[in-house]
């Protein structure tokens, strides 16, 4: 009698894992057994390589497994934008801001009328975008001064028991800038409607990448992540710039002219292939650089907070044996960010 084989579902992160370790040769009964999965679904992933390498270049869709088309699927693009920028700028998000600014947003896309934001609505959005408790305040911790003291009072041992120099201390955040809305507070007001809608419009965002090192003398240049556009215009400028060489390093481009680094994404978002040739190709031989023009030795401490499009730290950790990358916890980073601002 034969047995019914399991339906298993993975999500689309597992997909290009399964499909990397078909193209090195890993045996097709080897990775049907580790996955549960079947023949059918082995030659499904290789024939929609494209479509599954191409939905993972959002980093919200990679804990997702299936995607069922939508009723109002601008009103999901809209709110997760909202919510991965209110995150980011370290604004406490609740479930039912989430709720309120679902029901705005509906109203400006002339979505249904009878759309009301249910905490149903809300639970499903959360199981598509793989939202976890912990990234909505009240759900799962809260963010205490306790846990603030126990990452201070860990960090400073760290730095007391390894000697480390300020100078090699750095840090480095993300910060996304709506370059086109810089009116003052009195214009602001006077926009209603559509038209305060239209300023968030994702054409006109670009993401920067800060980094300085804990004494303030050294500061890596800034990484801008434009869309196809602005790289255009950037590209212009870099064809005309003297002191560049025009050296085109994986996905990132240097315009010395200007002091910055530039990389092209469609949605302006950095993500971790790009965090992660910033890390190798500009971070890294800057660090050094100026630790051998410094006169200067030690361990370089990289501090992040825990934003998804950081690649994991051991993956990081892994490249220079001088330089060790740390994350601020979940709970801690962004209650930092306003106590210090």
């Amino acid at each position: 009698m034969n047995r019914k084989m399991k339906r298993t579902f993975l999500d689309f992160e597992t997909k290009a894992e399964v499909i990397k370790k078909i193209k090195i040769g890993v045996e097709k009964e080897e990775i049907l057994q580790k996955y549960e999965i079947g023949e059918s679904s082995y030659y499904k992933f290789l024939r929609h390589e494209s479509e599954i390498m191409n939905t993972l270049k959002k980093p919200e869709n990679k804990h997702r497994r299936l995607f069922k088309k939508l009723k109002n699927e601008y009103l999901d693009d809209a709110v997760i934008k909202w919510f991965q920028q209110t995150r980011d700028r370290g604004v406490l998000v609740t479930g039912p801001m989430i709720r309120e600014k679902a029901k705005v947003f509906n109203e400006k896309l002339n979505g249904p009328a009878n759309f009301k934001a249910s905490s149903g609505w809300l639970s499903k959005l959360k199981k598509r975008y793989n939202i976890k408790c912990s990234d909505i305040k009240g759900e799962s911790f809260t963010y205490s001064t306790e846990c603030i003291e126990e990452f201070s009072k860990s960090l400073k041992k760290k730095i007391i028991n390894e000697k480390l120099l300020l100078e090699n201390i750095y840090n480095a955040d993300e910060a996304g800038i709506y370059w086109r809305t810089i009116v003052s507070a009195i214009q602001l007001e006077k926009l209603q409607g559509n038209n305060l809608f239209h300023l968030n419009n994702s054409n006109d965002l670009i993401t920067v990448l800060f980094c300085s090192n804990a004494s303030g003398n050294h500061r890596i240049p800034l990484l801008l992540i434009v869309n196809e556009d602005e790289s255009a215009c950037l590209e212009n400028l870099l064809s005309n710039d003297e002191n560049s060489e025009g050296k085109k390093k994986s996905c990132l481009n240097e315009l010395s002219s200007l002091g910055i680094i530039y990389a092209n994404q469609e949605n302006s978002r950095i993500c971790q292939k790009i965090f992660k040739d910033w890390f190798e190709e500009i971070f890294i031989p800057r660090a050094l650089d100026f630790q051998r023009d410094s006169k200067i030795s030690g361990k370089i401490l990289l501090i992040l907070d825990n934003a998804p499009c950081h690649p994991a730290i051991d993956e990081l950790n892994a490249i220079n044996k001088n330089i060790e990358v740390i994350e601020i916890p979940a709970n801690v980073s962004a209650q930092l960010r306003r106590t210090h601002s």
